[in-house]
């Protein structure tokens, strides 16, 4: 039977956590808010889809805490994202022994954490809450059709706390991803959807890719399973990775239009003065709708280590940031709206990069 942590003493501590194994001492005076009563609840067997926060382990919820500590099987995603802390603290914390799963496990083995499911109770953790990867949610879906209970415990996630900045979460736009380079795979499809944005006046948050237990391509071609080392994308290689594909594409554009003038004039050209449906002259309206640049000048907001103790946030411009070393991962870049609220405006000077309040 499940022990619910009940909250006793001041509105600020925990003062007293009633399960079956105790926690260690460090954890006990863990700031919760003020919480006045937690359901009780049974982990049945099925799957449990639990959120961890952003920064340590006692960013867990309660309710999360409570399941997680007797589930019989745990698993920690790591391939999403990773935990910025170590393992060990997790599991000194939950009193469980905690296995990694890769990207190979869920995609490729998952069988194994169904069938687990099916009888017992098992955790899965996700870094930030679970199903802001949408990687998650075809998990779920292969556990509904092994007719496997599915239970989801939210928590905060990068998708929310980028407010922390001082922008407002209704005037973002649609998230983007921006892949690291290699050789000369260096797609900029992204670029599109954050001009979308701009041309709406919103926001565009930049999630960064990262590279965990990569297969190198060479060695595995000749038989031999080797695991490339961890890359993190930091905001400063995701801001010049952006200022590439600008210009790329900028001259890309200018040798079409050269190629263009070099060709022939073809006869409707010609004509043109006799026909006024033969040109069509752009016009002011048209002009008003020119698509928004992106460059060098271009206002953005670099986020490391959200959630967690050394968090550092700083507001410059892409080229500013691209040279910008704002530590360990993990790292999160948005590219703001052309215009800003005053109170976004003003928010955003405590981290300006020229500033002292910048974290």
């Amino acid at each position: 039977m499940l022990h619910v942590p009940t909250v006793r003493g001041n509105s600020n501590t925990i003062a007293s956590l009633e399960a079956e194994e105790e926690i260690p001492a460090r954890w006990m005076s863990v700031p919760m808010g003020r919480i006045s009563k937690i359901g009780s609840a049974t982990p049945n067997r099925g799957l449990y889809l639990i959120g961890l926060g952003l920064g340590d382990p006692t960013d867990i919820t309660v309710k999360g805490l409570a399941v997680l500590r007797n589930c019989s099987h745990v698993y920690l995603e790591r391939y999403t994202s990773v935990l910025p802390s170590p393992i060990r603290e997790l599991e000194d914390m939950s009193g469980r022994s905690i296995t990694v799963a890769d990207r190979e496990m869920v995609e490729n083995h998952a069988d194994g954490i169904l069938d687990k499911a099916g009888r017992e109770a098992v955790a899965f953790l996700v870094v930030g809450s679970p199903l802001a990867a949408t990687t998650h949610y075809d998990l779920i879906l292969r556990a509904r059709k092994r007719n496997v209970t599915v239970h989801i415990i939210p928590n905060a996630s990068i998708m929310t706390a980028v407010s922390m900045c001082g922008l407002q979460l209704y005037s973002f736009g649609q998230p983007v991803s921006i892949p690291l380079f290699n050789g000369n795979w260096r797609p900029g499809s992204f670029i599109k959807r954050i001009l979308d944005n701009m041309n709406r006046n919103l926001h565009t948050l930049c999630l960064l890719d990262l590279k965990v237990k990569e297969p190198d391509l060479d060695q595995l071609a000749q038989g031999r399973i080797v695991y490339l080392p961890e890359r993190f994308m930091t905001a400063s290689t995701a801001a010049r990775q952006i200022l590439e594909v600008v210009n790329r594409t900028a001259r890309e554009k200018e040798e079409q239009q050269q190629q263009a003038r070099s060709k022939r004039r073809p006869w409707w050209r010609i004509m043109g003065r006799y026909f006024r449906w033969a040109e069509s002259p752009s016009t002011p309206a048209q002009s008003a709708l020119a698509p928004t640049t992106v460059g060098p000048e271009t206002r953005a907001v670099a986020l490391a280590r959200v959630g967690a103790g050394d968090m550092k946030i700083v507001s410059g411009t892409l080229a500013e940031i691209a040279n910008l070393d704002l530590g360990p991962p993990l790292h999160s870049l948005v590219i703001l709206a052309k215009e800003l609220h005053p109170l976004e405006q003003e928010a955003l000077l405590q981290f300006d990069i020229h500033g002292a309040g910048a974290l």
